[in-house]
């Protein structure tokens, strides 16, 4: 593992269970989510909140970051995403 992260010019970092703030980006994305399905769900109270979970993380990969100027989706992949968010939800 070391030598492939040498070789891509990776950092690996870890954090430990009971500090969670040593691990921002991931809880920030996790209060986003979090108020994606907040307010999906009082706009729709009879419907369960995992059912709007694989749309809000598509709308959030396919959402431009301030910070990177890109989308998740172009970090990982190199390109942008061919479906935008809206045409996702709305199928």
């Amino acid at each position: 593992m070391k030598d492939l992260c040498s070789l891509y010019d990776i950092k690996m970092t870890f954090s430990s269970v009971s500090h969670p703030q040593s691990n921002g980006s991931v809880e920030r994305f996790h209060a986003t989510l979090l108020e994606m399905i907040r307010t999906h769900v009082s706009e729709n109270p009879s419907e369960h909140p995992f059912n709007i979970l694989p749309y809000a993380v598509q709308c959030y990969n396919s959402t431009r970051n301030k910070t990177t100027g890109f989308t998740p989706y172009e970090l990982v992949f190199g390109h942008t995403s061919g479906r935008p968010p809206e045409h996702v939800y709305l199928e």
